[in-house]
């Protein structure tokens, strides 16, 4: 087994996020992933030229949704990485947070992010975003008697329990799959 496949690989889904695409990749790429993969649903604001700029492999994935992003990613992460990270490509996660969720695999074989209210910026989720992801870790709370307090943007997964998942959902369901499955 080569080295490479010890390593995490960071998939950052996108749809023109050139204002933060350039220090999510370098930050990613310092804080713990050997390589950055950058799959863009289109973008028209030069996104995937400064996502490579940048140091990260672009894939282009015309189909929509923010879980078939993701699918393609993992899936030209993982024949090389035992692990993979997800974040968002708008700046909201914190690259240098990478290491640490990598060392929580020593003891799981997910680790999810937690967004905390002084991390969020004004304006960055409505209303009704944060009604919407209260409402359903509520629900998922109730239904698997764990503690769940966010649907997070960042999570990190060991490869095999990637493919045990048997994700497949191509939309913003994804998350939540993600994280029933895991708690399951």
């Amino acid at each position: 087994m080569s080295a490479a496949s010890h390593a995490c690989a960071a998939v950052i889904p996108v749809i023109d996020e050139a204002a933060a695409i350039g220090d999510l990749v370098a930050g990613s790429l310092r804080g713990g992933a050997c390589c950055v993969y950058v799959v863009d649903g289109g973008s028209a604001d030069g996104t995937p030229a400064i996502a490579r700029a940048a140091g990260a492999r672009v894939i282009e994935e015309p189909r929509r949704g923010y879980g078939r992003a993701c699918l393609t990613g993992a899936a030209a992460a993982m024949p090389e990485h035992s692990m993979v990270a997800f974040l968002d490509g708008d700046g909201s996660c914190d690259p240098a947070d990478l290491a640490g969720l990598i060392e929580g695999l020593r003891e799981a074989d997910v680790v999810l992010g937690r967004r905390t209210p002084d991390r969020i910026e004004v304006g960055a989720l409505p209303w009704h975003a944060r009604w919407g992801n209260a409402l359903v870790a509520t629900v998922i709370r109730i239904r698997t008697g764990r503690t769940v307090h966010d649907l997070p943007p960042y999570k990190v997964l060991r490869t095999q329990a990637l493919v045990m998942l048997g994700l497949d959902d191509p939309g913003f369901g994804w998350t939540v799959q993600l994280v029933v499955r895991s708690l399951m």
